[in-house]
């Protein structure tokens, strides 16, 4: 009896953290407090792959990788103005993972198909300005997030071909 009163709990606390993780995903207005290098990033990653591993919906869980992939964006940005070169690049990890996922999502419909080729292409604009700034700073400690960013750019671009067969 104890041990599914515990269990509950904390299925009840699961939950309740999900949906406050999730609550923060409008992107218009995101502003993510907990970055790479932020211990809690771990959790914060494990919750999104835990929703789309809940989502059953090929369209609605290419939606939430978009959503996904923009976050990634907006913490890129968000690093690079606090000069946290380690930490783009784990958000770099996250946002190819999110990629590759996509791309391996091989039940999308035309319209996810092109939905998903707009938000990339956007994400590619982004992620070379953060490069492009990264650049322009001439610090040696950028490099690896330069090198990584760029490393992601010439793999986009080489894959969009593939997303639009």
């Amino acid at each position: 009896m104890a041990k599914a009163k515990t269990l509950a709990i904390t299925l009840l606390t699961l939950m309740m953290l999900t949906n406050a993780v999730l609550a923060q995903d409008t992107i218009s207005s995101y502003n993510p407090t907990i970055l790479p290098g932020n211990p809690m990033y771990g959790i914060k990653m494990a919750f999104e792959k835990l929703n789309i591993a809940l989502t059953r919906n090929a369209d609605k869980k290419n939606e939430l990788l978009l959503e996904q992939l923009q976050r990634r964006n907006v913490e890129i940005q968000k690093l690079q103005e606090k000069n946290k070169t380690t930490g783009i690049t784990r958000a770099q990890m996250e946002h190819q993972r999110i990629i590759d996922e996509i791309e391996s999502n091989t039940q999308a419909t035309q319209t996810s198909k092109d939905n998903t080729k707009k938000e990339i292409g956007n994400n590619l604009v982004v992620l070379q300005r953060v490069m492009d700034k990264l650049t322009s700073d001439s610090n040696p400690n950028n490099d690896k997030a330069i090198q990584s960013l760029n490393t992601t750019i010439q793999r986009i671009q080489n894959k969009r071909g593939v997303m639009t067969a």
